[in-house]
């Protein structure tokens, strides 16, 4: 009867492993750019797809190509199933720092207000913020398994930068968990 409790266990922890797109990479996460062009010539809204998921933003300033966008929602929408969730208004987000997970569960953004700039993880699936980054006055750079930062820097580089502190993801790719510092 243990034999058989036990095999049912560990199949159970087998199917637990089948819901979660993380289990068995450890604290991996791969990140690609999701770049972002212009939906109709008019250039009021860009779009960027991946596989399953595709990112909707609607755009102000129709005269120039945008770096960042101001303010707006973003419009996150599940291709197969054609169910969408909008990620709220609020900073203004970079357009060259917005990236997709291997398996298009999140969404990681550079967003900024003011003098406050942050790197923001998101699920593709709900739109729900699941955590963020201060990374004010800092240059960053994702390094797998992580996310490198750099404060105190004397150039564009992160390699002018006195401090570095690195973070990894989580088994999950939801969280910023610090796994080492260094002075120079």
């Amino acid at each position: 009867m243990d034999l058989r409790r036990s095999a049912c266990f560990v199949a159970l922890l087998a199917l637990a492993g089948c819901n979660n797109p993380a289990a068995g990479k450890g604290e991996t996460c791969t990140w690609r750019l999701l770049p972002l062009g212009a939906a109709q010539t008019d250039r009021r809204e860009y779009v960027g797809a991946g596989k399953r998921v595709e990112l909707r933003v609607p755009n102000e300033r129709t005269d120039v190509e945008p770096d960042a966008f101001p303010e707006g929602p973003l419009k996150i929408k599940q291709v197969a199933s054609g169910s969408s969730c909008d990620l709220p208004a609020g900073d203004v987000r970079v357009r060259n720092s917005i990236y997709l997970s291997e398996d298009e569960s999140r969404l990681l953004v550079q967003e900024y207000s003011g003098s406050n700039d942050a790197l923001v993880l998101y699920d593709t699936a709900s739109c729900r913020k699941l955590t963020q980054l201060d990374v004010s006055g800092s240059k960053w750079k994702l390094q797998p398994p992580g996310v490198v930062v750099g404060t105190d820097c004397k150039g564009d580089d992160l390699t002018s930068c006195s401090t570095m502190r690195n973070y990894a993801f989580g088994n999950t790719c939801q969280s910023f968990d610090a796994t080492s510092s260094s002075n120079r």
